[in-house]
């Protein structure tokens, strides 16, 4: 016996029952007092299986007027145990008891339902008919083999002893459950209540028919035939499994419940300890204010927020089922509409690639969304012969809308030599983000956008690629593609190849132990910068190999015979060098010659900006009792009419999450986001009209506002607040007043962007339309401000970027398409700007100082260079004893080149030290922090050299004092080595001095100093 039939629960929990009831009538309150309160519920259940029936009709009423206020995650578990209990008492009679049952009147019909008109009945009918064939479909799959795949599996605890694991029988049974309880939604509990609950009272002499019912009296469906073929259905099923699985039926419904609640994260164990005895009741205290929202580590989704689940079209994870067909199923149903296709925690297995659903002849607007990047899996099964990828977005024109793939992890499995990860496509605004792709070496491609000539713009972020012989492989230019945040690991041929005049921006790349890491070949263009690739195992092949344009900047190698070797013929470029530290690289100068230098008008340092970069914040995913939407505050989505005022009551709601459910919302007047709201979400919605949207002051410091199609919809910023932008698809945004604040924009569709005196970071910023058009110059207006840019892609006429006012703009790679005006495409008047490999029609700048006009064409140039020396924003110096004047050497110092290694034109220095003997580093730099490196050389062969101190003394001047740091040269040669960091002052400037002990071959080549705040 458990628990929960236990006489002593009955005896405790008795007395307190009506009050508890009385007390538990709102969610809140509910959440706060859920364990004890579904252990009465289950009681009470469990209780009417045993046909105690004085306890169950004493608390009926109650009970249900409890349940009839429940929404939550619990109330989902008690509404579907309900369903479990009717369908374990229904195998013996119930239903033939439910046609005469007093549980309900007339008058409860009547009063607890809000839907009682007939034009909702053939819906209801629809869902009831989902269910039973979902049922139906269940019990097939399943058919004779109930009892043969209900075998037990046992495995050893960490205290050696065994315990059962549900098999995938109970497993899929229990999601089943859930699963009806989902379609049983907030709109139905009350007919799921009546479904679930009976009278066992045999002095029971009413014999009402609930068919002479009508559909006001019901309010759901014009007679019962359906809902009661669903019971029915479930009791013969649940009989079956009962006997198939030499269970009983009270047995199966507890171990169903049980499995339930951990499915739902909800941990309760029915032969737990009960309470002790109740005390005399205390006077009752005022109530506790609700506890302040919190944030959940997976993204979560409303039921009523338009999400494709597709474990609604039978996709279930964890059960070692094909998936294939049902996750098909899914895609086929929706085809290009702004869905998210939603898989919950655990493995999806499949045995064929998944495509993505054509509409007229493009795939858009598709994201598949997982739960979080290591819950939710997709796995190619094991010697499945695959060729191809395992997902697909095919290949097509360049309309492959706002296409994403978030949050999941794709798993190839053993025997599929022949197959890839992803086939990823999409145009102006799509992204695949926190995705991991692992396969063994031998299959083909990781991350694919090879397949179709007309991929991006598109922004890859935070993707980590392990396996295959190519981790990434780039093809084609029609549109730029921008990554951030790479990690490839253990390819086996290639970590990333890019060819045939694709244009692709990189940072923040690492790639670890792979033999041709970086391939840029037939006519590509890349830029690559602060990343790192390095091997444990030496390599023979060469960091990076570029055949046309590359720009690198701030990228460490380690393990690999040469960081750069570059095809003079082909790039008619730089030539490659062997250096472990790339500071800054590029393969095409501005001169006849395609050597040398940046293109520039007036003087100008030969080297980028070097703005200060800030990662974009992560969003904070509130739980779902913190969200809001304009639905519920009278707003109906795609009835064309204005939705302003219905928005703006949600976010004045006081939630933290205010979303958009999918559909068209139009908003015809200003919006002001404000008070609690840290999250303005569209479940991939549409807005419609000729508003606005007011970032005005509020409590968040940092406030989010994504995953949104919007068309004519003015962002306008007011406020000191940060604002996040991103997965827009259609947006203009401009600040007004001082102090505005800063900016984060990633994977952005936009026609203009104006930034007054304010940091801005943007990652794949799509500009397109003539400004002229929206009553401006310039599609990128930068008025006193600092604007970092990486991949900009941008079509049609007028200027591109214009900066003023001292202002500095930083341009980390642009393709610019279907231009056909003259106006220039970069102005700059009294303020800086600086553009590494910029490409397209057009080649025009203009500049401006103290009044002096300038133009030139800069002829596809890798760099475009227009600001003075004082506008570079110091993050890295770099001094090295080959320069005059970046040493101070004192004593018998010799230079040579005999040795490889040496940072710059392969030159060092050497000493025999003595007393005499030192070399002294001492930077130019901004106050701050800084991380202090040093490197020496190894001897001719490339080995470690004996011969070398192995007691070098560095010592650091810092604003805390000194600091002695002692380094062994015989090793680690041709490497940067880290001596710790440090604080830079006016009062105690940051310098390094080199010493050694007498008579030993000391080394000196370079220091370098690379700020850490």
């Amino acid at each position: 016996m458990t628990a929960f039939t236990h006489p002593r629960f009955l005896s405790y929990f008795e007395p307190q029952l009506l009050t508890f009831f009385m007390a538990v009538r709102n969610t809140e309150i509910l959440s706060l007092y859920f364990p004890n309160f579904f252990k009465l519920l289950h009681y009470i259940l469990n209780l009417s299986v045993q046909s105690s029936v004085t306890f169950y009709e004493t608390y009926k009423n109650l009970a249900l007027n409890s349940w009839r206020k429940t929404v939550t995650a619990p109330g989902r578990i008690l509404l579907c145990s309900g369903l479990f209990a009717c369908s374990a008492i229904g195998a013996v009679g119930c239903h033939s008891e439910l046609r005469s049952s007093t549980a309900f009147t007339v008058d409860d019909h009547a009063a607890r339902s809000d839907r009682s008109t007939k034009s909702d009945a053939a819906a209801h009918q629809q869902e009831f008919a989902d269910v039973f064939a979902r049922i139906a479909s269940f019990e097939k799959e399943w058919g004779n083999s109930l009892s043969l795949t209900e075998s037990s599996e046992s495995e050893e605890t960490a205290e050696g002893e065994s315990s059962e694991r549900p098999s995938p029988l109970m497993n899929q049974l229990s999601e089943l459950f859930l699963w009806i309880a989902d379609v049983f939604n907030e709109r139905d509990r009350n007919l799921l209540l009546c479904l679930s609950f009976r009278c066992d009272d045999p002095n029971n002499t009413d014999s009402r028919d609930f068919s002479k019912y009508t559909d006001e009296d019901w309010g759901i469906v014009e007679n019962t035939s359906v809902p009661l073929s669903v019971t029915n259905a479930l009791a013969r099923l649940m009989d079956r499994v009962a006997g198939a699985t030499q269970r009983s039926l009270d047995g199966l419904y507890d171990e169903l419940i049980e499995l339930a609640l951990v499915r739902e994260g909800i941990s309760l164990k029915p032969d737990s300890p009960l309470p002790p005895a109740p005390q005399p009741p205390a006077p009752p205290a005022p109530p506790a204010p609700p506890a302040p929202p919190t944030t959940v580590d997976r993204v979560v989704f409303p039921a009523d927020s338009g999400v494709v689940r597709v474990r609604d079209y039978g996709a279930l994870p964890n059960d070692g089922v094909d998936d294939t067909s049902a996750l098909q199923s899914a895609f086929d149903a929706h085809p290009s509409g702004n869905h998210v296709f939603l898989l919950e925690e655990g493995t999806y297995l499949i045995s064929d690639t998944l495509l993505l659903a054509l509409d007229d002849g493009v795939t858009k607007r598709n994201i598949i969304q997982g739960t979080r990047r290591d819950l939710s899996t997709i796995k190619l099964k094991d010697n499945t012969n695959l060729t191809g990828p395992m997902i697909s977005y095919r290949a097509g024109p360049a309309q492959f809308f706002r296409n994403s793939v978030r949050d999941l992890t794709l798993e190839v499995g053993k025997g599929n030599p022949n197959a890839s990860g992803l086939a990823f496509n999409a145009s102006n605004q799509g992204t695949v983000k926190r995705v991991k792709i692992v396969g063994p070496a031998d299959a083909q491609v990781g991350l694919d956008l090879s397949h179709s000539a007309e991929i991006g713009p598109c922004l890859i972020s935070d993707v980590e690629i392990e396996g295959f012989r190519i981790g990434i492989r780039t093809r084609f230019q029609t549109a730029s593609q921008t990554f951030e945040k790479i990690n490839l690991k253990g390819q086996s041929e290639s970590g990333w190849v890019n060819r045939d005049a694709q244009t692709v921006f990189a940072r923040n790349v690492s790639i670890t132990d792979v033999p041709n890491p970086v391939v840029n070949r037939n006519e590509g263009r890349m830029l690559f910068i602060d990343s790192q690739v390095v091997s444990a195992t030496p390599q023979t092949a060469p960091a990076v190999f570029n055949q046309k344009a590359i720009y690198l900047r701030n990228v460490e190698t380690k393990g690999y015979a040469q960081s750069v070797s570059n095809n003079l013929n082909a790039s008619r470029g730089n030539s490659g060098f062997l250096s472990d530290h790339i500071h800054e690289y590029w393969a095409n100068g501005s001169s006849n010659s395609r050597r040398g230098g940046g293109f520039r008008l007036f003087d100008s340092p030969d080297t980028m900006l070097g703005l200060t970069v800030e990662e974009s914040p992560t969003v904070p995913w509130q739980e779902l009792s913190a969200w809001d939407g304009p639905h519920q505050h009278g707003g109906v989505a795609d009835d064309a009419q204005d939705d302003t005022a219905a928005i703006q009551a949600a976010i004045d709601s006081g939630a933290r999450t205010v979303y958009l459910p999918r559909g068209t919302w139009r908003v015809e007047g200003n919006l002001v986001l404000r008070g609690e709201v840290v999250h303005f979400l569209g479940t991939e919605a549409k807005i419609e009209g000729s508003g606005t949207m007011t970032i005005a002051d509020g409590t968040a410091d940092t406030v989010f506002i994504e995953r949104l199609e919007n068309r004519n919809m003015h962002f306008v910023h007011n406020s000191s607040r940060r604002v996040v932008l991103q997965h827009l698809l259609g947006a203009n945004y401009r600040s007004e007043g001082n102090n505005v604040g800063d900016v984060f924009l990633n994977d952005i569709t936009a026609s203009t962007m104006q930034f007054n005196a304010q940091k801005v970071w943007a990652r794949q910023l799509n500009l397109e339309g003539n400004p002229a058009d929206h009553g401006v110059d310039a599609k990128l207006t930068n008025n006193g401000g600092q604007v970092w840019v990486l991949g900009l892609k941008t079509e049609d006429d007028g200027t591109h970027i214009k900066t003023t006012n001292g202002g500095k703009t930083e341009l980390l790679g642009a393709l610019h398409v279907g231009r056909t005006d003259t106006s220039p495409r970069f102005v700059t008047i009294d303020a800086s700007f600086s553009a590494a490999q910029t490409r397209g029609p057009g080649d025009e700048i203009t500049e401006t100082r103290a009044g002096e006009f300038r133009s030139g064409n800069f002829g596809n140039a890798d760099l475009l260079l227009s600001y003075e020396a004082s506008a570079i924003a110091t993050r890295e110096v770099i001094l090295d004893s080959e320069v005059p004047g970046q040493a101070a050497l004192a004593g018998d110092w010799q230079e040579s080149s005999a040795v490889p290694g040496g940072f710059l034109g392969q030159t060092f220095h050497y000493a025999k030290a003595d007393a005499n003997t030192s070399a002294r580093f001492s930077p130019s730099l901004e106050k701050g922090k800084y991380e202090v490196f040093v490197r020496w050389v190894n001897d001719r062969s490339g080995q470690n050299h004996s011969g070398h101190t192995a007691a070098a003394q560095y010592k650091i001047f810092h604003a805390a004092g000194e600091t002695t740091s002692t380094q062994d040269q015989r090793t680690g040669g041709g490497h940067w080595v880290s001596l710790g960091v440090y604080e830079h002052n006016n009062t105690q400037p940051l310098s390094v001095e080199v010493t050694g002990s007498a008579g030993e071959s000391l080394i000196v080549d370079a220091v370098r100093f690379r700020k850490s705040n």
